[in-house]
């Protein structure tokens, strides 16, 4: 059974499901070789209060992700995710949502690409900061 959770992200309330394991198989190849390092810096650093930490983490996202992986990944995780602002709920799945939404919030993009991949993969995450399986 697919997981759901619901984040409230810089105002917007995002449910993310789970991806099927072959979506899921892929996009985690390609993030774990794209922006997956450097994707993390840049949450850490949005989440901590130090602010100064932050500019050099965009940097590097900047440096490791491309227009594909981009479209890859906001069309993946948008396939599997809604969003709720004033009270009225919306798939992310279309394009258009997707303009709409993150005009001018780009730093909200990413937190929200944070959260599909934490949604989809915080078992395999855990393992490896924990230096393998338990």
């Amino acid at each position: 059974m697919k997981n759901t959770e619901t984040r409230t992200i810089d105002g917007v309330q995002f449910r993310v499901t789970q991806l099927g394991f072959s979506a899921s198989r892929k996009a985690l190849l390609r993030l774990s070789k794209s922006i997956g390092p450097a994707l993390a810096e840049v949450l850490e650093a949005a989440e901590s209060t130090k602010d100064v930490a932050l500019a050099p983490a965009l940097g590097r996202l900047v440096e490791s992700v491309n227009e594909e992986d981009l479209d890859f990944f906001s069309q993946v995780f948008g396939e599997s995710t809604s969003y709720s602002e004033d009270g009225e709920r919306w798939p992310l799945l279309r394009k258009e949502n997707q303009e709409i939404l993150f005009t001018g919030r780009m730093l909200t993009f990413f937190k929200w690409l944070g959260f599909c991949i934490e949604v989809n993969y915080a078992d395999f995450f855990d393992a490896y900061r924990k230096g393998g399986a338990g």
